[in-house]
């Protein structure tokens, strides 16, 4: 996908219905790393498509849902990790 493909409004608003629909199928079911590269990329494509409407409310849920992939990646590294309870 490129961003002057975008300039169409029912191809950005596909885009976006893509990615919410993605977003949540990926995040629920045990995201592995490279699934959630992706949508973070997503996201930054979609985030810098917005040009000047940048501060909108479509740029802020694209923020939010950045946060919350970026918190599932650390969630699942975390996850990941042996804990060693000393002391």
């Amino acid at each position: 996908m490129e961003i002057h493909t975008l300039s169409d409004p029912a191809r950005f608003a596909q885009a976006i219905r893509d990615l919410a629909r993605d977003a949540h199928q990926t995040v629920r079911h045990s995201p592995s790393p490279a699934a959630l590269r992706r949508l973070s990329r997503r996201i930054e494509f979609l985030a810098a498509a917005l040009g000047d409407r940048r501060g909108g409310p479509l740029a802020t849920w694209l923020d939010n849902l950045g946060r919350e992939v970026r918190s599932a990646a650390v969630h699942r590294a975390g996850a990941s990790r042996r804990m060693c309870i000393c002391a």
